[in-house]
This record gives C-alpha cells, sequence and structure tokens, in this order.
C-alpha cells in the first residue's frame, strides 16, 4: 500500500485486509521519488517468494 494517510484506522483496516505494506508516501518530491526507487528494490530484489506463489515479483505467472 503506497498512501499519503498516516491514520492508524487506515494502516489497521490496509493490513486487515490483507496488505502485506504500507509506505506513506513523502510530500517532498525527490523524497518520494528516493521512496519509490526503495520500496521497487525491495520487492524487485529482496522480497523471498514461497514456492507456492504463483506470480514473480513482477507480477508474471510462474508455472
Amino acid at each position: 500500500m503506497l498512501t499519503s494517510s498516516r491514520e492508524e484506522h487506515d494502516i489497521v483496516r490496509s493490513y486487515q485486509l490483507g496488505t502485506n505494506s504500507y509506505v506513506v508516501k513523502p510530500v517532498d518530491f525527490e523524497a518520494f521519488i528516493q521512496a519509490v526507487k526503495q520500496v521497487g528494490a525491495f520487492w524487485a530484489v529482496h522480497n523471498q517468494l514461497s514456492g507456492n506463489h504463483r506470480y514473480d515479483a513482477a507480477g508474471i505467472e510462474r508455472r
């Protein structure tokens, strides 16, 4: 979840609905670009999928 909300009820509800990450967007544009790069690196490089996961980090179905 990438959002501008820091409201606790939004965070709690997002996790209740199954989000696996909650990132608040920085207001400053340069900080936003850095945050997007870091989030992208996490999902593309660092995140580990289980062997039962049907999709890779790019959203492509694995067989």
